[in-house]
């Protein structure tokens, strides 16, 4: 219940087209990317409308890649650019659970499993932005559900629901900010592609995700 059926059917409809229509059509990568790779570079994010569109683009690229990903010749050039621009984007002050992390957090994975050791380049500059997102410490608020006083509730990203814990309090007000919990979870699983996909090349960055 804490995450909105609006907005999970907004997100999930173009991005799983995607992903199916990619995955049967693969040969039409060269007139699919042009087209994500100008929003990604060229749609500003001033409003949530295009947030919203940016973060389907982040995701829907990073499907297309992973679609296609044992054929790296046609994308190699593409991933360059794309994470120049993804590493600039997490780098530029994004708000802690901005969507957008999540969706750069998802292509590093598609991108590492497509890659294989080629990955590791790119870990320099993208380690410790994975390792503060699995790290993240979620919202998580149970108070009075009278009680409004704590401000957090005013974020969009705070998922509530009404629970009567009857003996235990009464009706509580419990809220998530799903947003940080996507991206807590998305890092985790973002960490194990990483790994799994560097090997013997992730070594000196085991004591940092311990």
């Amino acid at each position: 219940f804490f995450f909105s059926s609006r907005r999970r059917h907004t997100r999930f409809l173009p991005v799983s087209w995607a992903r199916r229509c990619v995955q049967e059509t693969g040969q039409y990568y060269n007139q699919i990317m042009p087209g994500l790779k100008q929003l990604l570079f060229n749609l500003p994010s001033e409003t949530s409308q295009q947030q919203t569109i940016r973060v389907l683009t982040i995701e829907c690229i990073g499907f297309l890649v992973s679609a296609i990903k044992h054929d790296t010749q046609i994308f190699i050039e593409d991933i360059n650019s794309i994470m120049s621009v993804l590493i600039q984007l997490q780098n530029s002050g994004l708000q802690r659970d901005d969507p957008q992390i999540t969706a750069i957090l998802s292509v590093y994975a598609n991108f590492a499993q497509a890659l294989g050791q080629d990955f590791a380049r790119f870990l320099p500059q993208i380690f410790d932005r994975v390792i503060d997102s699995a790290e993240l410490e979620v919202d998580f608020i149970l108070q009075d559900e009278l009680d409004t006083r704590d401000d957090r509730l005013d974020n969009e990203n705070m998922a509530k629901a009404s629970v009567n814990l009857k003996i235990l309090g009464g009706k509580k007000t419990l809220a998530v900010n799903t947003s940080l919990l996507e991206q807590k979870i998305t890092a985790s699983s973002t960490l194990f592609a990483i790994i799994d996909s560097l090997e013997k090349d992730f070594y000196q960055y085991v004591p940092r995700s311990c």
